[in-house]
């Protein structure tokens, strides 16, 4: 059975280290020997290293200090893809991929999110349905975040798609909100607090109050493949096809002083619907003699 193998590629140039990674590497059977990689994933706390293959539908699980499995390898029809631990560590999360038949599009099997019980390598509960992609968990571990391109057939021959990020309560199951895009959903992130979630997307990124499910925000720039928020709460980050990053503000009271910085006056109703939008209109900015420089 392979093993996990750590080559050493340190700048050292003695012998010793290079002999005993020689002689770690002569004990293991190296996992790509046997085994294509899809994705890889460590715990928090760095002792648990969890992998996912294309050729095999499997998922392994190793124990970083001894380099042997913990759990005999885990193997679901269609394959794992990615794999995320929660924050705290108290789960792992993989994506399953959708099963195809011949040269149709239309899945035979839809792709679906197993979670984990990391203290016991059981899965929770069944796994989360009309999801095939994970996106993010929050930081306090409650929620997942997945996304899912859905086919919808109307014949033999004619189908169409809806391409949705749902938001799920981890300890239940629950999906507790399904925010519907016009393009598939390629990135995800919660803000710190859990209270909103930011999107990607071809058609650009989208923040979502999750109480309500209300569309917040949209910058439509041009498509987004990655996106990342500050630990703050106080940023987003955007990557866009161009390889251009951009940073954006996300809570309004930020935005909000950084405007009445540039400005010599208050927004208009206008500006405050197309930059704010949060709560009724209101005078925002301070007169300019009272304002610090």
């Amino acid at each position: 059975m392979p093993c996990l193998t750590f080559f050493m590629n340190a700048p050292s140039r003695s012998s010793n280290l290079r002999t005993s990674a020689s002689a770690i590497a002569a004990q293991c059977t190296p996992v790509t020997a046997t085994w294509r990689m899809y994705s890889l994933a460590f715990s928090p706390d760095s002792k648990v290293l969890v992998a996912s293959t294309i050729n095999s539908d499997t998922a392994v699980v190793w124990d970083v200090s001894t380099k042997n499995e913990l759990v005999p390898p885990f193997k679901k029809e269609g394959g794992y893809r990615q794999i995320t631990f929660s924050p705290d560590g108290r789960y792992a999360a993989a994506s399953v991929s959708e099963r195809y038949s011949g040269a149709s599009p239309i899945p035979v099997a839809a792709g679906a999110v197993v979670i984990w019980d990391t203290s016991t390598w059981k899965e929770v509960r069944p796994p989360l349905q009309h999801a095939s992609g994970i996106l993010a968990f929050s930081s306090d571990s409650k929620l997942l975040a997945t996304s899912e391109d859905k086919l919808q057939v109307t014949s033999e021959t004619e189908y169409s798609q809806e391409f949705n990020a749902s938001i799920w309560n981890v300890a239940t199951g629950k999906q507790i909100k399904l925010l519907r895009h016009p393009a598939p959903v390629t990135a995800g992130a919660f803000t710190a607090d859990g209270a909103r979630l930011v999107t990607a997307s071809s058609d650009g990124a989208r923040l979502w109050e999750l109480s309500t499910g209300r569309e917040m925000f949209l910058q439509r720039d041009s498509p987004i493949h990655a996106i990342a928020v500050s630990p703050d709460g106080k940023y987003l980050a955007t990557a866009d096809e161009q390889d251009v990053v951009q940073t954006w503000f996300l809570r309004p009271a930020d935005l909000i002083d950084e405007a009445c910085r540039r400005l010599t006056r208050d927004l208009t109703k206008d500006e405050w619907q197309q930059f704010v939008a949060d709560g009724p209109y209101a005078p925002t900015c301070p007169p300019a003699t009272s304002r610090s420089p």
